[in-house]
């Protein structure tokens, strides 16, 4: 007949045996738990910077579906302005080693995407994001999410037509040279540049988020100075290029 079902929360044996804690329902970092979080990242208060780094690491961690992933990959409906504004702004105040004070993202389509708070500060600063090679990431990623396996680099720009990156990715991998890169992305950071110099963005902070694990990091010095005559003329207070790594982010500031 076999042994009947254990009692919730209790051993098989004699007497009841040993108690052993109930099993908790199993967590999922879904759209629900994103919506959650989304709450949290946009009231009024905001969230205190730590508490954004520990919060992102533990839904991070969670399982999740393949197509939410392939979502946040593709920055696609709700996981948009998680893939869009909030991780680039984690990255950057990582990079920036900035761990005390508070964020709030007002998730709300109008600028800036986030407000921070410093110790040293009371008013709050405003944060813009922007995606250099946004194009390139999402056909990449699109590449990634249909056929399992993808690819680091294509080499074309923003203003690229799309039949020319799904040409591209139609042909097999080929080798790329690091100047090829270098030319290609400091044109992708070039163009954020100019979409962003308006003077409604005066006094805020504009974090141009680049492919910049593309190549090691000893590679990148030789554009900075280009690239801060170009910034020159941005009504930002401050202009950063960031990394788009998840662990150790990096970057440098351009104006």
């Amino acid at each position: 007949m076999g042994l009947p079902d254990a009692a919730p929360g209790r051993a098989r044996g004699e007497g009841g045996g040993v108690t052993v804690p109930a099993r908790q329902p199993i967590v999922n970092f879904d759209t629900a738990e994103l919506d959650a979080f989304y709450k949290i990242a946009s009231a009024n208060a905001g969230i205190s910077i730590q508490q954004l780094h520990q919060r992102l690491e533990y839904l991070f961690n969670l399982p999740r579906s393949d197509s939410d992933i392939n979502d946040y990959r593709l920055s696609k409906g709700v996981w948009k302005k998680l893939a869009d504004e909030i991780s680039p702004v984690s990255r950057f105040l990582r990079y920036r080693k900035l761990t005390n004070g508070r964020v709030q993202f007002p998730l709300d389509n109008q600028i800036p995407d986030a407000w921070i708070w410093t110790d040293t500060s009371e008013t709050p600063i405003g944060l813009e994001v922007t995606i250099a090679q946004g194009k390139e990431r999402y056909f990449l990623a699109k590449e990634l999410t249909e056929k399992g396996i993808g690819r680091g680099f294509l080499g074309h720009s923003d203003e690229t037509p799309n039949e020319v990156f799904e040409n591209a990715l139609e042909r097999d991998r080929a080798a790329y040279s690091g100047e090829h890169a270098l030319s290609v992305i400091e044109r992708g950071i070039r163009l954020c540049i100019k979409r962003k110099s308006d003077e409604k963005y005066a006094g805020f902070v504009l974090l141009i988020e680049a492919p910049l694990l593309t190549l090691p990091k000893h590679k990148w010095p030789p554009i900075e100075p280009r690239l801060k005559r170009a910034a020159s003329i941005l009504a930002f207070e401050e202009a950063h290029v960031i990394s788009n790594a998840s662990s150790d982010p990096w970057g440098f500031q351009i104006k």
